[in-house]
């Protein structure tokens, strides 16, 4: 799976908790972690979530 993929994927799970700040941080969290279990870097799931959670 391409990190691109990814990305999409996490911001069509995640699209509709963005706006609970709660939900946002418990989002940005789940969305970090499952980049890293897909094998990329610490440095690359920040900025994943960034780009999701911008």
């Amino acid at each position: 799976m391409s990190i691109e993929q990814i990305e999409l994927t996490l911001h069509d799970v995640f699209d509709h908790m963005v706006l609970n700040k709660h939900l946002r941080e418990l989002a940005r969290k789940a969305s970090k972690n499952y980049v890293m279990k897909k094998g990329f870097s610490l440095r690359v799931a920040d900025q994943v979530v960034e780009h999701i959670f911008h």
